[in-house]
């Protein structure tokens, strides 16, 4: 059990080796991601818009926002007491200030949050949907079903250290739930496990439902951030 809360302490997910080491390795997960998409890509950047183009890769971008909240952990810390991670409350809660700056990384961490949480749920799901009607899995299958995993437990982690606001969860919901109708209203949504091709229309309805459930728990992390917050500054 000590181990245990070891390893999700502030102590050990704010060090600077671990937050490198998970900087390069969804890094280049989003570049894996992105390649993954490619033929998506070309396909939707023949039949629609190029402007659409943002909103087919889902899992990657998902993860760049990630990525993008861990570089800027990283620098914080480094920037704070070397390899000695600053108190949560002191490292979190000591720029007041909300300029550009503040809210487009606060934003950028609520579409980290609701994104990863829905995208490595959905994944899964419908890669153990497929496999349930009878569609073969094969090493890869394995690999996503790891990685996307990987992809929500992580960024709850470390949910309790970003500063977004009720602001930036409006915001993020807006570009997922946009993301959402986009994706099925033009059919651009991520290639399904062949066997739910013909259930494109429950997914959708998952979907949408994985959205509104991740945009709660942006909800309820922020909340208990603030919690913690209180007790750390009494």
């Amino acid at each position: 059990m000590q181990s245990i809360k070891f390893f999700v302490s502030p102590a050990f997910l704010l060090h600077k080796t671990i937050l490198l080491v998970l900087i390069i390795s969804n890094g280049l997960g989003t570049i894996y991601g992105y390649e993954w998409y490619s033929g998506q890509l070309a396909a939707t950047a023949r039949d629609h818009a190029n402007i659409l183009l943002i909103f087919v890769p889902d899992s990657p971008t998902a993860s760049l926002f990630f990525t993008i909240v861990l570089i800027s952990f990283w620098l914080r810390v480094r920037k704070g007491n070397g390899d000695n991670v600053s108190p949560l409350h002191k490292l979190y809660h000591k720029q007041r200030k909300q300029g550009v700056g503040f809210h487009l990384r606060s934003w950028i961490e609520a579409l980290a949050l609701i994104t990863m949480i829905k995208y490595g749920t959905w994944a899964v799901l419908m890669i153990i949907g497929g496999a349930m009607q009878g569609n073969d899995l094969n090493w890869q299958d394995y690999m996503l079903l790891t990685s996307h995993s990987a992809m929500a437990v992580e960024v709850m982690l470390y949910a309790r250290f970003m500063q977004y606001r009720t602001i930036h969860i409006v915001l993020a919901a807006i570009w997922t739930l946009s993301n959402d109708i986009l994706d099925y209203s033009l059919s651009i949504f991520p290639y399904l496990p062949r066997p739910l091709n013909d259930d494109v229309f429950v997914v959708q309805w998952i979907t949408i439902g994985l959205s509104l459930l991740c945009i709660g728990l942006a909800f309820m992390f922020m909340l208990q951030r603030r919690e913690i917050g209180s007790k750390k500054a009494v």
